[in-house]
């Protein structure tokens, strides 16, 4: 069994190659489905929780509707383009100007949407009945002008909206910073009513999900392009939640603390209080496919008179992971680096420091993996040694295989018996592979989920490394790297095997087709690397370079 040991590595690279050509496909949608998808208080406070989640959200499409433009308020910041709907004081649209739809486009990411049809939408306030209903949650709300904008040089833009509810003022602040997605939201209220009100604080994202709006991969079928929702906890930490678990178990559960966020490949929207306290998880999905999750706080008692402050933040934009941990703990882990994240953080951290002083992310690439390489280098020495003893034995093979050609276990004692003569590991070409295959997966997906390579350039035809090469010309040179790597391996002693090992690089170039050219570039610039210092290794081991060890004899004291 051992000869067929490096085959059946070799079917292994290709099992995961599917794996992760069926993980990039379901995190890029067809190209129509993108188009779609685009406390400190001075009253008194009561820190009992009592909601039952079947009623905290009760919102439909209907509930949205097409804004009058006098409701609108238009703000401009360095990074984001941002309009608030004056019923409620929400941002309904937020475009990341740093981010184009797509490659050369004028238009900028349109992440927030306000449209019924393709509804995704952020909001916050005061629901007096611990229930989310239609427009009954909703304040109206003034300003003294209906455009901001952050100037050059300006540190930072207040943008106050001030109005009404259940005879209480209520003034609703947002301050953008320049250069980052964070926006801090905060509330000053004052009861004026003569009454004392009981209600709670409210943070929650409505995301409308078309069912047809799916991932049509090779090997993926029906797969919505809604990733669903992360939550932290101080208790249980970073948890997942894909949509389709919503619809079975939605959120229901009370901690101290935490946030929540919509992730989606690139981008992200998220709600975190600022201060400590009991908030209640929620979510709920209604039967026309819109998703709503959330945290509603403790209930509050606010005197006649008094005046409550209440804060949070909202984070609306790209996933860097820097801004991220600014905004809140862990938020970072939105980015999907997969079950090797450890290592993805110092890759991407390794990858972005290159990327500083180079200025090119294709060329980081290229750089990285040969620092990758030259880490690896000893164990891929060990590797094309073996290899190339391996194939120094070709004739003697060739001899023993006519000699048995009848016997199988009569060859297989032979093939062990030159084995050990000639001080030959049959596996000691593929072990350091295997070690070397986590540190793959964790670059796979830094190339994958980063959105620094969303439409980065590198040269020539290659304009966007995050897609696939639009003229094919990496997955071909990728595949004939792999050829010549054949060329120089031992060739299998079976014809049929041989045969089926000159067909892989074909089948690899078929995966790899659809691959984003950042990922097809580092393969392509590995196996490079692999066959350079696959030939050096070869022609030292058979020029005498790397002599066999001798077992140690030990002499008999006389």
């Amino acid at each position: 069994m051992i000869k067929y040991i490096r085959y059946v590595l070799y079917a292994a690279i290709v099992a995961i190659s599917f794996m992760l050509f069926n993980a990039w496909q379901a995190e890029h949608p067809s190209v129509s489905a993108q188009t779609a998808v685009q406390q400190q208080q001075n009253g008194a406070v009561s820190t009992t929780v009592t909601h039952n989640v079947n009623q905290v959200v009760q919102l439909t499409n209907q509930t949205f509707q097409s804004i009058p433009k006098n409701r609108v308020i238009d703000i401009q910041t360095d990074v984001l383009d941002i309009k608030i709907d004056t019923l409620g004081g929400n941002i309904v649209q937020a475009s990341l100007l740093k981010y184009p739809i797509t490659l050369n486009s004028d238009k900028p990411y349109l992440l927030l949407n306000d449209e019924p049809n393709n509804l995704y939408v952020v909001q916050s306030g005061l629901t007096k009945s611990s229930i989310v209903t239609d427009n009954q949650h909703l304040a109206q709300y003034k300003s003294s002008q209906t455009s901001f904008s952050l100037k050059p040089g300006d540190t930072k833009l207040v943008v106050n909206l001030s109005g009404t509810q259940d005879g209480m003022s209520v003034e609703k602040n947002y301050v953008f910073y320049p250069k980052t997605y964070a926006i801090d939201v905060t509330y000053n209220i004052k009861n004026n009513s003569g009454k004392s009100w009981v209600g709670n604080y409210y943070m929650q994202i409505v995301h409308d999900v078309d069912e047809q709006t799916t991932a049509n991969g090779f090997l993926t079928r029906g797969l919505h392009s809604f990733e669903g929702v992360a939550i932290y906890t101080p208790e249980n930490k970073y948890e997942q939640f894909k949509s389709s678990k919503l619809q079975e178990e939605p959120l229901n559960s009370n901690v101290s603390g935490g946030w929540i966020a919509t992730p989606q490949h690139y981008f992200l929207s998220a709600w975190v209080p600022s201060k400590e306290g009991i908030y209640h998880f929620y979510s709920q999905v209604t039967a026309d496919s819109m998703y709503t999750v959330g945290m509603i706080g403790h209930q509050m008692t606010i005197d006649p008179s008094k005046t409550v402050q209440l804060a949070s933040k909202l984070f609306v934009g790209p996933k860097l992971a820097k801004q991220l941990d600014a905004a809140a703990p862990l938020l970072s882990h939105t980015i999907d680096y997969g079950w090797m994240w450890f290592i993805s953080i110092l890759l991407f951290k390794a990858l972005a420091f290159i990327n500083h002083f180079v200025g090119n992310w294709g060329w980081s690439i290229v750089i990285i993996t040969l620092l990758i390489k030259l880490v690896f280098y000893k164990l891929s020495e060990t590797s094309y040694v073996s290899m190339a003893r391996m194939r120094t034995l070709q004739p003697k093979m060739q001899q023993l295989k006519e000699r048995y050609k009848d016997d199988k276990e009569g060859m297989s004692k032979a093939v062990m018996g030159l084995y050990k003569s000639e001080k030959v590991n049959p596996l000691g070409g593929c072990l350091p592979i295997l070690i070397q295959i986590p540190v793959f997966f964790a670059l796979y997906y830094v190339l994958l989920q980063s959105v620094e390579l969303r439409q980065a350039p590198f040269i020539f035809w290659i304009t966007d490394l995050a897609v696939k090469d639009p003229y094919y010309i990496l997955p071909i040179l990728m595949g004939l790297t792999m050829f010549a790597q054949q060329k120089l391996s031992p060739a299998p002693p079976d014809a049929a095997q041989a045969k089926l090992m000159l067909f892989l690089p074909v089948l690899m170039t078929i995966i790899f087709v659809n691959f984003p050219a950042g990922l097809v570039l580092y393969w392509f610039t590995n196996n490079l690397l692999s066959i350079m210092q696959q030939w050096v290794v070869t022609y030292r081991c058979e020029h005498g370079h790397y002599p066999r060890r001798k077992k140690r004899e030990w002499k008999k004291k006389k």
